[in-house]
């Protein structure tokens, strides 16, 4: 699909980072494709995410948008993706869908079932398998082995801390995120599907978990704290603890730490890496992957920029990738609804006081 036409649906932070993502893209030659439309509610803002991508059309009219285009990003707040799903499903549109699909389990299983029986492409915005140092983590540790030639050992336990500054605020000024019948809960389904997505990706299905909730802020049906400890088929148990704070100099932030019976490894940035790893022999750094690197030297943007694109720009183009040679987009709308079949658990365990729930 040679020169991909796109329509950019919701114009906040997400909307315009992937707007910027497919900019830099696009002006390093790294895609054959344009932004022809930008739709929002709210117009100002669909007319400057419009001037930021060149788009020849700005409109508060998702149909309009999606008539325009070959392939949909919908980026709204979450309760609004059901009806746009059906629509672009309907109009035979490919389509990239942010996290989480819905606001709860049977409305993402709704949406899978639509997307499913259009057979459009798909896929949905989980963007930390396309972070560069979070693929060669998994990549890492599928091999079982360190680049020393030592092995990894076994994989045992894993923790991963991911907090925030509550993002009704400072760069990120979605206020709909304090909502609970926009959103379908706080930092857990919001922010933190990333995070369960990833330990599932690393460490395989889970077989069960525990899980906690906590409110600070006082946003009914929000939670600001949230901790979920997932036993995994492959013995592996893995804790996140997921926090909403007010510390406006802690935007999202990440550290990752993994136990095998040999190696710790810790990434302390989800974006930028590096991967540290300690074994009985000593200490080890890998860096950003080659192929990572040459995608950061292409894309056109500001130097302070690219890493923070980096994940949306791999992302965009590994869908626009799939649709001109025909492959199936990954990570697809499955992969996302099997995320939010462990947060539903996860919510349910916390509603009865941390009690395990099977998966």
């Amino acid at each position: 699909m040679a020169g991909t036409r796109i329509a950019l649906i919701g114009c906040g932070f997400i909307g315009t980072v992937h707007g910027a993502a497919l900019m830099a893209l696009r002006d390093g030659s790294l895609i054959d494709a344009e932004v022809v439309a930008t739709c929002d509610i709210d117009g100002a803002r669909a007319k400057s995410l419009g001037e930021l991508c060149g788009a020849s059309f700005v409109t508060s009219d998702p149909g309009c948008a999606i008539d325009a285009a070959e392939a949909v990003w919908i980026c709204t707040p979450t309760s609004n993706h059901a009806d746009l799903v059906h629509r672009v499903a309907a109009a035979g549109r490919a389509l990239y869908l942010e996290k989480p699909l819905a606001p709860d389990l049977r409305a993402a299983e709704e949406i899978s079932k639509a997307v499913q029986a259009a057979g459009i492409p798909n896929q949905v915005g989980l963007v930390l398998r396309s972070s560069p140092p979070v693929a060669a983590l998994a990549e890492l540790i599928s091999q079982a082995s360190l680049p020393t030639g030592e092995d990894l050992g076994v994989p045992m336990a894993a923790v991963l801390r991911d907090d925030q500054f509550f993002p009704i605020q400072g760069m990120y000024q979605s206020r709909w995120r304090s909502q609970v019948s926009v959103s379908g809960g706080g930092t857990l389904i919001e922010h933190s599907i990333h995070d369960i997505d990833m330990l599932l990706w690393l460490f395989g299905k889970a077989s069960s978990l525990t899980a906690r909730k906590a409110n600070h802020a006082g946003y009914p049906g929000i939670e600001d704290v949230a901790t979920v400890t997932l036993t995994h088929e492959s013995g592996v148990i893995s804790t996140l603890a997921s926090v909403w704070h007010a510390i406006l100099t802690r935007p999202s932030t990440r550290r990752l730490e993994i136990f095998t019976s040999d190696a710790m490894c810790v990434l302390k940035d989800e974006m930028a890496g590096p991967i540290r790893l300690q074994t009985s022999s000593g200490e080890l750094e890998i860096g950003m992957p080659k192929e990572a690197v040459a995608v950061i030297s292409r894309l056109a943007a500001p130097e302070p920029l690219k890493l923070s694109l980096l994940a949306y720009a791999m992302a965009d183009m590994a869908f626009l990738t799939a649709l001109s040679t025909g492959a199936p987009p990954e990570p697809g709308i499955d992969v996302g609804l099997e995320a939010h079949r462990v947060v539903d658990a996860a919510y349910r365990s916390a509603a009865a006081g941390g009690a395990p729930r099977s998966l």
